[in-house]
């Protein structure tokens, strides 16, 4: 496994420009071993204030189970944000018959900057034949003023599986919600399997939050071969 971090650095804020740009990157392989073919984790690279670590399972998790052979990343950030102008990008790679539990620790909280800039984040995933992707985020909550623009972009190979979780609240306690929006895009062997186009929030939808608090919304979906289900090892 190779793991680096570099430092992030938030520049003074200029009109077009990114205050903060952070990348974080992991990649698995599956490999035989003495106890049987288990999931190695060949690349851990991440950008303050963005943080990938390899973890253990420590509670039940949808559709996953605990036996061996399983790797898990979590995906942590040093402080809020993004804040509007910050740049984040996630590039995930599962290789052929290997299998990846990537969550987050805590929730993501989007914050507006001074000048109105947009902020974004790009995930970028790729699971080739035969592996597994069980993608557990935190919620995503959108704070007053935030504008913020999530695009998620998945190639599957023929073989491949992906369960995916989302989550966001839209304001907090009191508070009425910027705007969040995000595009999904998922591709199987070429061919387009979903499209998802969400704008959240946002004059003139701004509202408070529900009731007292924040509205929730977001689901749960998975993909995998005609005929087949998530593995065993995979399924609560």
């Amino acid at each position: 496994m190779t793991a680096a971090a570099t430092l992030g650095t938030r520049s003074t804020p200029q009109a077009g420009s990114a205050r903060m740009l952070a990348h974080a990157r992991v990649a698995t392989v599956l490999r035989a071993g003495p106890g049987g073919p288990r999931t190695h984790v060949t690349t851990l690279r991440s950008d303050p204030p963005l943080a990938l670590r390899q973890t253990i399972a420590t509670r039940p998790e949808p559709g996953v189970s605990t036996t061996p052979g399983i790797a898990r990343v979590s995906l942590t950030a040093a402080a809020a944000g993004p804040i509007g102008g910050d740049q984040y990008r996630l590039d995930v790679d599962v290789g052929a018959g290997s299998t990846l539990v990537l969550n987050e620790v805590s929730a993501t909280l989007l914050l507006p900057s001074h000048d109105g800039a947009v902020s974004r984040s790009v995930i970028r995933i790729h699971v080739e034949t035969a592996g597994t992707l069980i993608w557990l985020p935190g919620a995503v909550i959108a704070a007053r003023r935030c504008d913020h623009l999530n695009e998620v972009q998945v190639e599957l190979a023929e073989g491949a599986r992906l369960l995916m979780r989302e989550e966001f609240l839209l304001g907090r306690h009191h508070e009425p919600c910027g705007r969040l929006r995000q595009q999904v895009r998922i591709r199987q062997a070429g061919r387009s399997l979903y499209r998802q186009d969400l704008d959240l929030g946002g004059p003139p939808r701004a509202r408070p939050g529900w009731p007292r608090g924040t509205e929730p919304s977001g689901h749960s979906s998975s993909w995998t071969p005609r005929g087949t289900t998530l593995p065993r090892r995979c399924r609560s």
